[in-house]
């Protein structure tokens, strides 16, 4: 997975949904935990 281009991230990602076509590129949506930061 990358994120915004980034294809160096290494860490876990919680996959929301499946993979889905859209606009001929497909996606699916992710959450990419950042360590050391917590979401309020």
């Amino acid at each position: 997975l990358g994120a915004l281009g980034w294809d160096q991230y290494q860490g876990p990602v919680d996959i929301v949904t499946d993979y889905f076509p859209s606009s001929g590129t497909g996606q699916c949506n992710v959450v990419f935990e950042v360590p050391g930061f917590v979401a309020v």
